[in-house]
């Protein structure tokens, strides 16, 4: 037989080793000829011969049949055709392979979809976040920046200083959600490639997490900017009553 390399690591056996496994007729010692990846089936997959499967299984009712159509024929008429062959009891299902295809497609869509409203939600969320956070911190500073209006810096030069200091601490909170991203992707990657056997997109060349930290750092910028320009003008007066 042939099984997942899943199943062949957790059994710890490799090519040309034993492995038992389950039948409905009791316990069966096979012979590892080849190993493959999941094909998706997060359990593991194993392929089996179809006289093995009837004598050790006991039964000859297969679980799914592909058809090959001559040229020319009616996928549709074929599969009516089919149907009632079957009867209404089989507990069998007919469908095309386009109609097959067109249902995986649109699952698998749903589900990017989904992940992509997600991914944008957790932006606008981390915008807001730190622009509520960095807008904060540059009003509750009014006294200080009265302060220095009073000692004669020239508004201009407080709007630099605010920009200054706003830009370096959004570049490090960003770098570091940025680095932990990556980290976090590359253990989901792994994961998702131990699970399904399947490769999963490298992200050497990906620009994404330089594009979300771009984009989350000006927009913030841009947001808070209205206030920095506000608390620069803060009047000098400010700071002799307190």
């Amino acid at each position: 037989i042939a099984v997942s390399q899943q199943i062949a690591h957790e059994r710890h056996v490799g090519i040309g080793d034993q492995l038992v496994l389950p039948t409905p007729t009791g316990e069966v010692r096979f012979r590892l000829a080849a190993t493959t990846t999941n094909l998706a089936w997060s359990p593991g997959v194993i392929f089996i011969g179809s006289a093995d499967y009837r004598r050790f299984w006991n039964t000859a009712m297969p679980t799914s049949l592909g058809v090959d159509l001559t040229p020319g024929s009616d996928a549709g008429t074929v599969r009516s055709a089919i149907i009632r062959t079957l009867g209404a009891n089989s507990g069998l299902t007919v469908s095309t392979s386009h109609t097959r295809e067109q249902r995986i497609d649109t699952l698998t869509s749903e589900g990017l979809s989904r992940l992509g409203e997600i991914s944008i939600l957790l932006v606008v969320a981390a915008v807001l976040a730190m622009a509520a956070a960095l807008g904060s911190s540059i009003w509750q500073r009014r006294v200080s920046l009265a302060g220095l209006r009073l000692a004669g810096v020239h508004p201009t030069r407080l709007r630099r200083i605010l920009l200054t200091e706003s830009t370096l601490m959004l570049s490090a909170g960003c770098a570091t959600g940025a680095v932990a991203g990556v980290y976090g992707q590359i253990i989901i990657d792994g994961y998702l490639k131990h699970v399904t056997g399947f490769p999963v997109a490298s992200l050497a060349g990906s620009l994404r997490p330089l594009t979300v930290l771009a984009f989350v750092v000006a927009v913030v910028l841009v947001i808070v900017s209205g206030l920095g320009w506000s608390a620069s003008r803060v009047s000098p007066t400010l700071a002799l009553d307190e």
